[in-house]
Order: structure tokens, then C-alpha cells, then sequence
């Protein structure tokens, strides 16, 4: 639908995420994000609440552009839950045919943040899915140009955010004559931007001149912890302290209580994926990178990757109906 822009994460991240987020070098902390709450139908909500009773002052839910509510009342799900959501993402590509910055993204995102109280992230990539932009009708050009793309719809986000009435652009692929937003942010000077990427100079640069957060994608500890090295050496050469932004890592997730749990796990992924007959080589390949295994293990590696210098792990969880799965990685990560 040209104009509209998904807000929901593209098929492997369309599960809900539990973040993990290190401090004062103690594994505590956890952010649990739900979605998308498709419908909001009794089953998301009982995901949702699932997500948000580890006892941490922040869960979300990671909605579709359709749904914005931040306050639910979880009837339909047999549970009581009237309190607001404590945080809210909302994630996008840019390759839709009405440009962001200019209407609605910076808008909803003012509007998001003031429903939710100055909770709002935005994370904004240049697309990767092109199946899915296809499926769609939305133009996907190479990866130079999508860079090209993000680079002014962020410097569009901040403009329109941070800079003063009047404030104009003019770019290779947008434009923005005399841009006046009401109301601004609640969250000053602007809500959080998360841009990521597995680590190629661009989207170092990109990150360290607009971005909050710098989330690292499908990589192990050793590699975030050399990736991390890289993004603060560009960070300094571009007089920019690293410790004014968040260093992130998106991983995947698959615990069990037992060595058994986890290989059912294991099984229903791969069933889940159109996989069954794949056996262990799909994951073994991705042991390295993921919090995989019982309980012991998935704590060791969630500590390696704290050591890597990351300060919020967002795990990818492929079982979202797996409603278990998400209490034991509250119980691991969280009360553990």
C-alpha cells in the first residue's frame, strides 16, 4: 500500500524479542518485546503479558503501523493488566514510495511517544527483505542507493525533530521546504534511533552521525567485540565519544531447561521453518552466535557477549506461541 510504512519486523524478527540489557557489569535487566500484536487477538495478549511478568521496569511491544495501543486491558486473555506499556519500539525499512521524515514516520513517532510517555525507540534500516518489498510493490534499488535513502531520512528525522521552524532539505531523493513540526518529542532533544547492520563501514558511519543505538547483527562475541573496536575508532575519528551511543547485538535464542527441552525446541524451529529434515547442521552453524542450550550455557554466553562490550542483547525467539519458552528465558536472563 504506497504511503503506508511497516513498522513490523520482517519475517525472522516478526516474533517477539526478549532484550537482554546488561549493567554495571551484572547480567540484570531485561526488556521483553511482543510482535506484532496482529488484531490484537486473545493469543497476542496473552503473549504480551507472558512478556512483561519478569518483574522489569521495561517490556514493549513492537507494533504493526494498524495498532497503537499502550494501554490494555488483557480481559480477552484471562489476565489483569490495565498499566501502560513501559516502552515502545517501532522498527521500519525505508523503501516505501512516500518518503519518511516528511509525514508520517516522524509524526506517528511524535505521536507514539507522547501516548507512551516518552517511551518510544525508532529504529530505521535501509531493508534487506526484497521478497518482501516485492510483495508489496515497493521499489527495492541496490544496497548504495537504500544507504543513500536512510541517510537522508535520518538526517530528515532529526531535522524535523531537533531543528527549527522553517527547517528545510534538499537531498538526492527527498526534499523538505520549510518544515514545521507540531507537537515535538516529548522525549528531547528527539525518542532514541537504533540503526544497525552487521558492521560495514557505511553503516558505522551512518550510526555514529544520527544514531542512538548501534545494534549489531549476526555476530558472535569475538566478532561483536572486534566490530565494537571498529565502531568506536569511527566514532572518535569522527569526534564522536562512543560512550554517547548504546552498543547493541541482535541474537537468536533457544533455551530448554534440559538437554532434551532444548532439542524438541530445536525440532519445532525447524518444523516451523519448513526444515524438518535439516537435523542439527542449521543449528550448529549458528551456535557460535546464539544464546542456545540449557540454562547454564545460555547465562555463559549471554556473560561473553556482555564482556564483548555489548549493553542490550535483543533476542530473536522463532517460537512465539511457545508461551514456556519465554518464561524460562525471563527466568534465565532475567531472575536468574
Amino acid at each position: 500500500m504506497p504511503g503506508v510504512h511497516e513498522f513490523s519486523i520482517a519475517e525472522a524478527l516478526a516474533t517477539q524479542v526478549v532484550t537482554y540489557a546488561p549493567a554495571e557489569a551484572r547480567l540484570r535487566g531485561v526488556e521483553i518485546r511482543v510482535g506484532p500484536l496482529r488484531g490484537l487477538d486473545p493469543e497476542a495478549l496473552q503473549m504480551a503479558w507472558e512478556a512483561v511478568t519478569f518483574g522489569t521496569s521495561m517490556a514493549g511491544v513492537v507494533l504493526e503501523v494498524e495498532q497503537l495501543p499502550w494501554s490494555i486491558t488483557c480481559s480477552d486473555c484471562g489476565r489483569e493488566w490495565t498499566s501502560p506499556v513501559p516502552f515502545v519500539s517501532c522498527i521500519c525499512g525505508n523503501q516505501t514510495p512516500s518518503p519518511v521524515g516528511t509525514d508520517e514516520l516522524d509524526l506517528l513517532a511524535v505521536t507514539v511517544d507522547e501516548m507512551s510517555g516518552g517511551r518510544l525507540d525508532v529504529g530505521v534500516g535501509a531493508g534487506w527483505n526484497q521478497g518482501e518489498h516485492d510483495h508489496h510493490g515497493f521499489p527495492f534499488p541496490a544496497i548504495g542507493v537504500r544507504a543513500e535513502m536512510l541517510e537522508e531520512q535520518l538526517e530528515i528525522l532529526r531535522g524535523l525533530w531537533q531543528g527549527p521552524d522553517g527547517w528545510s532539505f534538499d537531498g538526492r531523493h527527498y526534499q523538505v521546504a520549510g518544515g514545521r513540526l507540531r507537537p515535538r518529542p516529548v522525549q528531547q532533544p528527539a525518542p532514541p534511533i537504533i540503526v544497525g547492520g552487521e558492521g560495514s563501514p557505511r553503516s558505522m558511519r551512518i550510526a555514529v552521525r544520527f544514531a542512538d543505538e548501534f545494534n549489531l547483527s549476526s555476530a558472535s562475541p569475538e566478532q561483536a567485540a572486534e566490530r565494537f573496536a571498529r565502531l568506536d575508532t569511527v566514532a572518535r575519528d569522527a569526534g564522536r565519544d562512543p560512550a554517547t551511543f548504546r552498543h547493541s547485538a541482535m541474537v537468536g535464542a533457544l533455551v530448554g531447561r534440559d538437554a532434551a527441552e532444548v532439542e524438541r525446541r530445536a525440532h519445532e524451529v525447524l518444523a516451523a521453518f519448513g526444515m524438518p529434515d535439516e537435523g542439527t547442521a542449521w543449528f550448529e552453524a549458528r551456535r557460535p552466535r546464539w544464546i542456545y542450550g540449557t540454562p547454564a550455557e545460555a547465562r555463559a554466553m549471554a556473560a561473553r557477549f556482555e564482556a564483548a562490550g555489548c549493553e542490550r542483547i535483543m533476542l530473536q525467539d522463532f517460537l512465539p506461541w511457545d508461551l514456556d519458552h519465554v518464561d524460562l528465558l525471563g527466568e534465565v536472563l532475567v531472575r536468574g
